[in-house]
């Protein structure tokens, strides 16, 4: 088993604003899908490759606590349009774009919801 991860699903209080944002954020639409009593809406799903979702559930509460989420989002310069991207969509930047040493670099924001999640781009 080479893969650790399969699948990541955010938490969310409200599935359809919480769509519209992460739908703008990654020019992707989402499409939500009922499941009672959970609601989601898929961002990725690729057979073999790691997904992800948004949550909107009786249990799944949104916060900065438990796993933290990093997102591709793409290489060099592009983290700066993606930064622009969270702003203009209403989140807060709460970490600015960080150097990760050769890696590339981050930036954390806080989502619609109240969750943290980060942006990574490769150099």
């Amino acid at each position: 088993m080479n893969k650790v991860f399969s699948w990541v699903e955010i938490p969310v209080l409200d599935i359809e604003r919480a769509a519209r944002f992460y739908g703008q954020l990654l020019e992707r639409e989402l499409i939500i899908t009922d499941m009672p009593p959970r609601r989601m809406a898929t961002i990725y799903f690729e057979p073999n490759e790691v997904g992800g979702s948004l949550l909107q559930s009786p249990d799944a509460k949104p916060g900065n606590q438990g796993a933290h989420v990093y997102l591709n989002a793409g290489r060099g310069s592009d983290l700066e349009t993606m930064i622009e991207r969270v702003r203009s969509l209403g989140a807060e930047i709460v970490i600015p774009a960080t150097p990760m040493g050769s890696d590339g670099r981050f930036a954390s924001f806080k989502d619609t919801e109240g969750n943290i999640l980060s942006l990574f781009a490769e150099h």
